[in-house]
């Protein structure tokens, strides 16, 4: 029973580990900025963004009044926040035959800009 109960809690543990690795990961990066936005992840400080600055899973962006701000993911696609807005990356998976964005707008605008994906799956274009 000690034995189940020690391999149950490390099978845990690595899930966890490995869900942590997972969401460290960025998925973008700010690839334009124009005034002034922070970026605050899960149990830290605000801290302001600068072009370059990665973004992952968890983030939340602001941008401040009269700002602009634009993050290219790592499949291509981009994503521009007007001013003040905020928005929370609350989950960015891409695999050999998936892709997955869920993007949280608590206020503000946004625009995105898809990047065509049949080429990312191995699809010829305009099959399916």
């Amino acid at each position: 029973m000690k034995t189940k109960l020690t391999s149950f809690l490390m099978i845990v543990f690595m899930l966890v580990a490995f869900a942590a690795i997972v969401q460290a990961a960025p998925a973008g990066k700010v690839t334009n900025l124009e005034g002034r936005a922070d970026l605050t992840m899960p149990g830290k400080p605000a801290r302001a963004l600068s072009i370059g600055d990665a973004v992952s899973v968890g983030d939340i962006i602001r941008t401040k009044s009269g700002s602009k701000l634009e993050v290219t993911w790592i499949d291509g696609g981009i994503i521009r926040l007007s001013e003040s807005s905020r928005l929370k990356v609350t989950e960015y998976t891409l695999g050999k035959t998936t892709r997955t964005t869920i993007l949280s707008l608590f206020r503000g605008k946004v625009q995105n800009v898809v990047t065509a994906t049949a080429k990312l799956f191995g699809q010829q274009d305009g099959s399916k």
